[in-house]
């Protein structure tokens, strides 16, 4: 049994010429179509189906699907952060799939914290004017418009500035401390390439393994800030979280980091603490 699993066995070795036989022959096979625009966007739709990539829509790409899924079976004392809040589309959403879990949003730009203000939300939503960072103190917020979801610390190449703004900056670990807050359960962080200053905020918090799951958006933005997906991996790994992606069905786990994962695309990833895997099953 041992030689048949063996990678010179004579099964492993014929099995993987047919692989890069029938690999040449469909590339002679592709080699033959004329360019087509329409065949192009379909086989480009179905990879980013593929790889949970390029759809923003959080109903069509799996995320709304997975909060359902995980925060259904949390209970009523569930402690969710929302950074990059914006508007509070996204904890309207918790909200709605687990009505009384405390939510903690953070947005600092002025007139956006106004309009989520207006939401009404009930007393269980705790709303702050400010950015979490990697440090406590002072930044300048670069706005593409008074409410933009672009927003953001580092300057866009692809987007015209508008305005600034001083904004106050706080961390994780400091906010918990002021406010008493042992766990984190659900930490959301979508602050346009902020989302590795925000984690070097939480030292504290994630070596004790206080924060559950930790969900960031991956894509562009990582380019205007300087900063790659093997950043966020390495850090993941030096707390004993393990990285996911979130896919249309289900999430797929990241088994080591490998440069085709680094493209820019669209994306969001979650990191579980190895404590609670068991919560995701």
């Amino acid at each position: 049994m041992s030689e048949t699993l063996d990678n010179k066995s004579p099964i492993r070795h014929y099995l993987r010429r047919w692989v890069i036989y029938s690999q040449n022959v469909l590339r002679e096979l592709i080699l033959r179509f004329p360019r087509n625009g329409i065949l192009y966007w379909f086989c480009k739709c179905y990879v980013d189906y593929y790889k949970g990539e390029n759809d923003t829509n959080m109903f069509r790409n799996g995320e709304a699907r997975f909060l359902k899924k995980h925060l259904k079976r949390c209970g009523s004392d569930i402690v969710v952060f929302d950074v990059g809040a914006n508007r509070g589309e996204w904890s309207e959403i918790i909200l709605g799939i687990n009505p009384k879990a405390k939510i903690h949003c953070f947005e600092p730009g002025n007139q956006t914290f106004r309009e989520l203000g207006n939401k009404g939300f009930p007393a269980n939503v705790v709303c702050n004017n400010f950015a979490l960072g990697s440090r406590s103190g002072v930044q300048k917020l670069v706005l593409y418009g008074e409410t933009s979801k672009y927003n953001s610390f580092f300057p866009r190449y692809d987007k015209e500035s508008k305005s600034y703004q001083e904004v106050v900056v706080n961390t994780i670990d400091d906010y918990c401390k002021q406010h008493r807050i042992a766990q984190i359960d659900y930490l959301k962080v979508d602050v346009e390439g902020s989302e590795f200053d925000v984690l070097r905020g939480a030292v504290e918090i994630l070596s004790s393994h206080r924060i559950g799951i930790i969900q960031f958006e991956y894509g562009t933005t990582f380019l205007d800030a300087g900063i790659f997906l093997k950043d966020m991996y390495q850090f993941a790994a030096n707390f004993d979280y393990e990285v996911y992606k979130i896919l249309l069905r289900g999430l797929s786990p990241v088994n080591g980091y490998r440069r085709k994962l680094e493209n820019f695309h669209y994306s969001n990833y979650v990191l579980i603490s190895k404590d609670n895997v068991s919560l995701i099953s």
